[in-house]
């Protein structure tokens, strides 16, 4: 098992744990949703940033996964 994916899913748990606690009123903090919309409604130019942050997270995740498909495909042949 590649060390990677241990620490990638025990931050991703960690995460959603946190997430979960606030969507349920159990820990005194917002979601990471609500907040990013909270600072959206104060200052209207925040949203591009944050959306544009998101989305080049998301294109670094996407691109990171065929990178290690196109690897692993390598590999195996």
């Amino acid at each position: 098992m590649n060390l990677s994916y241990a620490v990638w899913g025990i931050w991703f748990a960690a995460f959603i744990a946190l997430e979960l606690l606030a969507v349920f009123h159990v820990a005194p903090w917002k979601t990471l949703s609500s907040t990013a919309w909270d600072l959206q409604v104060r200052w209207e130019w925040l949203t591009v940033p944050i959306l544009a942050g998101l989305s080049v997270l998301l294109g670094h995740i996407v691109r990171w996964r065929n990178i290690r498909a196109g690897a692993e495909k390598k590999e195996n042949e």
